[in-house]
Parts: structure tokens; C-alpha cells; sequence
């Protein structure tokens, strides 16, 4: 077209959109890599991270009852999105649920995916005293499981 500027990937695209009007939400948070994840654990005494995807329904379920949970023990709680996942249906997912914008932070933590924690979502990974849990829980688990699974967790770490 005359007059306009085409970008086809990356920075340039989201750019071009940008100044055309074309993208009205808010940008998706930064990604979570592994100096999130250094600071996280300097931080913070305990808590849970809880990796979702909005590909799978009690995903998305759990992240919201994951927060609840963390909130009740007084620990913090950190949901991460899938780093596959289609961003217009994670936002959706994220909008219905009342998940946080910060929910839609991408996990890009090499040290949590090596520990396997990309491997199936939703999945829940403990951290006390500096150090990730290196036993995770794979699967939707329901709120008092989860919280008994969390408190244990937190004993052995300790």
C-alpha cells in the first residue's frame, strides 16, 4: 500500500500495529527467565510457582485456585503462562478466570524447564530457603490437595 510501511515479524510488526491502532490491549508482561527466578528466590521465604496453559481448562482453574491456596498459607505465588501457548486464547483464559496480567508472564526459566516443569501443565513447583523443589506436581490438583502437597513440600525444604 502507498504510504504505509509493512513489517512482517517481530518488533516491527508489533510496532507497525502499534501506530496503525491495531493492538488496544496492553503489552504481555516480560517473560520469566532465570534472573526472575534468582530474585524470586532471594526475596521471597516460600511459595509456589504454578506454570498453566490456557490449552487445557482445569489449567486455568488451577492457577486461580493455586493463588487462593498460596494467599491462605501466606506464601507467595507466581503463575507463569505456557511458553507455547497461543497469547489471544491465554489472554481470554486469563480475562475469564480474573488471573492477574502478570499470569500471562511467559516461562522462559531454562533452570525450571530442565528441572521439567514444562513438561506437562498445569504443574506446581515449590521454593523455600532459596531452592526450588525439585519434586513437582504435574496435573490439575484440587485446592485442599494442593495446599496438604504445598505445606509438605515447604517441611522438607526447610
Amino acid at each position: 500500500m502507498r504510504g504505509h510501511t509493512t513489517f512482517s515479524t517481530g518488533l516491527g510488526a508489533l510496532l507497525a500495529c502499534l501506530l496503525q491502532g491495531a493492538v488496544t490491549a496492553d503489552l504481555p508482561p516480560t517473560p520469566f527467565h532465570d534472573r526472575d527466578l534468582g530474585s524470586l528466590l532471594r526475596e521471597h521465604a516460600s511459595g509456589v510457582i504454578y506454570l498453566w496453559s490456557p490449552h487445557m481448562p482445569y489449567s486455568v482453574q488451577g492457577a486461580r485456585e493455586a493463588r487462593e491456596v498460596a494467599q491462605a498459607l501466606g506464601i507467595r505465588s507466581v503463575l507463569l503462562l505456557d511458553p507455547y501457548a497461543e497469547p489471544a486464547l491465554a489472554g481470554s483464559a486469563a480475562r475469564s478466570s480474573r488471573l492477574p496480567a502478570r499470569a500471562l508472564r511467559r516461562m522462559r526459566a531454562g533452570a525450571l524447564s530442565r528441572m521439567g516443569a514444562t513438561q506437562h501443565f498445569p504443574t506446581a513447583v515449590v521454593f523455600a530457603a532459596g531452592r526450588v523443589d525439585a519434586l513437582m506436581l504435574p496435573g490439575y490438583t484440587p485446592p485442599g490437595d494442593l495446599r496438604a502437597y504445598i505445606l509438605q513440600r515447604l517441611v522438607n525444604l526447610r
